[in-house]
């Protein structure tokens, strides 16, 4: 076909090229041309995060660009340097791209608000525009930001969508901080690093709503400057499944007991990330958790020596009739990653927590479980001898899954 086109054009003959007639249409033709659903949708999650390739098909019908903007805007992490652009332009349209956010990061700054008073905050009338958005994360937000303003107008409408929140670097007082939970009934999964709480309102005068958050999730809590977060969220209703505690600091007694004890009838699950010899267990709480399935334990090897009575005394507290699993994860193995041999000799010895494992492991074959014990190593891990090692264990059905990354 094609050498006859040539051939007939250099003949001057009215041969009619065979791609003009898709060449030549006009673009509002093609846009009206229609795709099944199911297409369009496969090429669009195909194209995945491909930016320049959504903004170009989204010219393409007015009817596309609904579903662009849901890939486009599906995540938005909005920083100072990003702001009047974006609040210009988007933000003040309701119903708009904001609209199609289900991940909205918001960071502020607050040490250049305290060198320059008028460095741009985000409007807070702009969240308005994000109306379906299920996590939200709060970078070094702090309380002067809402100016003694009620939060509600500003965050009130995220209670019937927002799943799961994270505040990371932020300063709050405990009244500030239990009056933003409290507008989110349907919260599940709470973040909270690098936090501080001040006590311009002392947590004994707070008062809680009657409407509070489900906290059914996660709680995760790393490196937390002071008490008066547990004992702010002590206040509220707390039904956590799963509890997180990395690289834990807290200043003040009580902490960990303040958690637990708020958590105990639900508590499913809990991970000690990064621990040390001097970390202050809970043991006699973690008795009371009788939901308890999964203790997951992250040792920094070479910091982790004098740690074998610690693990002993946190495993025999264990009494949950519901008791499955417990993880043990062993990183900086050694200088330069780990290698060959390597021995927990001096560290954590396996042999000498056979005894405690073992009771432990009977306890669960008692009511028709078994429990496992699961070894990670990062790195280059050790040569074990767990059949030596853990003979006990191994003889009243303990099971033993080790795993090298």
């Amino acid at each position: 076909m094609r050498s006859m086109y040539f051939e007939g054009e250099r003949a001057h003959l009215p041969v009619e090229n065979p791609t003009s007639s898709i060449t030549a249409l006009p673009s509002a033709h093609l846009a009206e041309m229609s795709l099944p659903p199911e297409l369009i949708s496969r090429i669009l999650r195909d194209l995945g995060d491909d930016t320049e390739s959504l903004r170009s098909i989204s010219l393409v019908s007015k009817a596309w660009v609904g579903c662009c903007q849901a890939h486009l805007f599906k995540s938005v992490h909005l920083r100072p340097t990003t702001l009047k652009g974006w609040s210009k332009n988007v933000c003040k349209a309701v119903g708009g791209p904001g609209s199609h956010t289900r991940t909205l990061m918001l960071e502020e700054s607050h040490s250049l608000h305290w060198i320059n008073p008028q460095y741009p905050r985000f409007p807070l009338s702009n969240l308005a525009s994000f109306s379906d958005v299920r996590f939200l994360s709060l970078i070094q937000w702090d309380s002067t930001h809402f100016d003694g303003a009620s939060l509600e107008p500003y965050f009130g409408h995220f209670g019937n969508s927002l799943r799961a929140m994270n505040l990371q670097s932020c300063t709050f007082d405990p009244a500030t901080l239990v009056d933003f939970l409290c507008l989110l009934p349907n919260l599940d999964d709470l973040w909270l690093s690098h936090c501080f709480l001040h006590s311009a309102t002392p947590t004994t005068t707070l008062s809680v709503p009657e409407v509070t958050p489900t906290f059914r999730g996660t709680l995760s809590l790393g490196d937390l400057g002071s008490v008066y977060f547990f004992e702010a969220l002590a206040k509220l209703p707390l039904r956590f499944s799963t509890i997180k505690l990395k690289d834990y600091h807290c200043h003040g007694e009580g902490a960990y007991e303040l958690l637990l004890n708020s958590c105990r009838d639900t508590l499913v699950a809990l991970h000690y990330m990064h621990i040390h010899r001097d970390a202050p267990f809970p043991n006699v709480l973690l008795g009371s958790c009788l939901k308890l399935e999964e203790l997951h334990v992250r040792l920094r090897v070479r910091g982790a020596t004098g740690l074998t009575p610690y693990l002993t005394t946190l495993f025999s507290s264990i009494t949950s009739p519901k008791f499955r699993k417990i993880s043990l994860t062993f990183v900086d193995l050694a200088k330069g990653g780990g290698r060959p041999g390597w021995s927990l000799q001096g560290t954590i010895s396996l042999s000498s927590l056979d005894m405690v494992l073992s009771t432990l492991a009977q306890r669960v074959q008692d009511v028709g479980g078994k429990l496992t014990l699961q070894l990670n190593f990062s790195g280059v891990g050790p040569s074990l001898d767990v059949d030596h090692d853990l003979q006990n264990f191994l003889g009243r059905g303990g099971l033993v899954d080790v795993n090298y990354d």
